[in-house]
């Protein structure tokens, strides 16, 4: 999923630069793009992703479908985290979370 999050942002966005600040925005998505490949910082970098979907979305009317599929896919990998390998996993360690389904006797 972060790959897929990562490839369509940074065409999505290369492909809609023009302007003075080609050269800032061309960075700045190529640095949002490694992060997410290497799953650097990866619930906060998917929120920027999907606020600049919804930015683009408004700006520009083309390609529809692919700037919400982008936001979706990057709000649900905002919820999911960056996943076992990615550098957010070697740094800050795995979440499990454990879900009981019965009450033991002691509860009661």
């Amino acid at each position: 999923m972060r790959v897929s999050v990562a490839v369509t942002f940074l065409v999505e966005t290369l492909v809609r630069t023009d302007g003075t600040s080609v050269y800032m925005l061309s960075a700045a998505s190529v640095l949002i793009y490694v992060s997410l490949m290497i799953g650097f910082l990866t619930p906060f970098v998917s929120i920027v992703v999907c606020a600049s979907a919804a930015a683009l979305f408004i700006g520009h009317s083309n390609d529809i479908l692919i700037l919400v599929s982008l936001a979706l896919n990057s709000a649900a990998l905002a919820f999911l985290g960056p996943g076992t390998y990615s550098l957010d996993s070697r740094f800050f360690g795995r979440r499990v979370v454990v879900l009981s389904s019965r009450k033991s006797e002691d509860d009661l």
